[in-house]
């Protein structure tokens, strides 16, 4: 097999939206013939339960897995931190070694939790919730489902070919709506993948946050600054 360049194996992991551990691992699980045992190191890909456990807040359809050279509480900082610049929304820390993040605009919660990996670093997992998404579905699906019956209802006390085309319409509408919305909720997924995994490489080679006091004192630094009274700016 040829050896990939770390930076290809990125860009490649981009792609796929999962992390550069996990393709490594595939990559080595593909060039042995086999599959990671029971007791295996691998980092587990999606359709396995992983190395850490899902997060038992919300539910997960999908996550994204690797390690990162420091200790837990650095490196969830750090992998929120990316993902936060890159959806534009501010997240929580949930204790000292769990996050979320939430995207407002696509309905997804990133949920970041890490654990020490028995030396100096940690494994980190993002889980991807879409549960506000579901919510949101099911308000469109309510005023869908209410316009539908109005067009059908209309449709059959109307007669004539105005009657059937109003039916003809809550038909489209229905087959429309139900189409978007699935297509919505798979991109969204599809998107939130990515971003996790661009977080995990940008984390994996970005320097560490440092802990609470540390990152506070960091981010005042970019908070405005009160002018003095009088000033022009």
């Amino acid at each position: 097999m040829t050896q990939l360049s770390d930076r290809e194996i990125e860009e490649a992991a981009r792609e796929a939206g999962i992390s550069p551990a996990e393709l490594r691992s595939a990559l080595a699980e593909q060039a042995s013939g086999g599959g990671p045992g029971p007791g295996g190191g691998a980092i587990a890909t999606r359709g396995q339960r992983g190395v850490v456990p899902p997060s038992t807040r919300g539910v997960s359809v999908a996550n994204t897995e690797t390690s990162l050279p420091y200790p837990p509480e650095q490196a969830v900082r750090s992998v929120k931190r990316q993902i936060e610049r890159q959806i534009g929304s501010g997240g929580h820390m949930m204790g000292s070694t769990e996050a979320d993040i939430y995207d407002e605009a696509a309905g997804i919660i990133y949920r970041v939790q890490a654990e020490a990996d028995g030396a100096s670093g940690s494994m980190v997992r993002v889980d991807i919730d879409p549960t506000p998404l579901r919510s949101r579905r099911t308000l469109t699906s309510m005023g869908l489902g209410a316009t539908v019956g109005l067009f059908a209802i209309t449709g059959l006390i109307v007669p004539g070919l105005i009657g059937w085309a109003l039916i003809a319409g809550a038909v489209g509408l229905t087959v429309l709506g139900s189409t978007s919305m699935v297509a919505l909720r798979q991109r969204a997924i599809k998107d939130a993948r990515a971003i996790s995994a661009q977080a995990l490489v940008e984390a994996e080679n970005a320097a560490p946050i440092g802990g609470a006091g540390q990152l506070d004192a960091a981010e005042a630094d970019h908070r405005p600054k009160a002018l003095p009274p009088g000033s022009d700016w």
